[in-house]
């Protein structure tokens, strides 16, 4: 499964397990780990947070 795929995945996801209940969200979690290859922490993390865009931040300037 490449990158566009996942995060289309997880914003289809997202909403369900949200409005889950706690035995539902398990079971959620479960098939979204399987699908994607996450751990259990790592999905729990995806699917509560927000999808974050990847920002460059500036690093130190050169003096050359």
């Amino acid at each position: 499964m490449g990158i566009g795929e996942k995060r289309a995945y997880l914003r289809a996801i997202r909403e369900r397990y949200q409005d889950s209940s706690k035995k539902l969200k398990k079971s959620i979690l479960d098939e979204f780990c399987s699908a994607c290859g996450y751990t259990r922490k790592h999905g729990i993390r995806k699917l509560n947070g927000a999808i974050n865009s990847r920002e460059r931040k500036p690093g130190p300037q050169s003096i050359w």
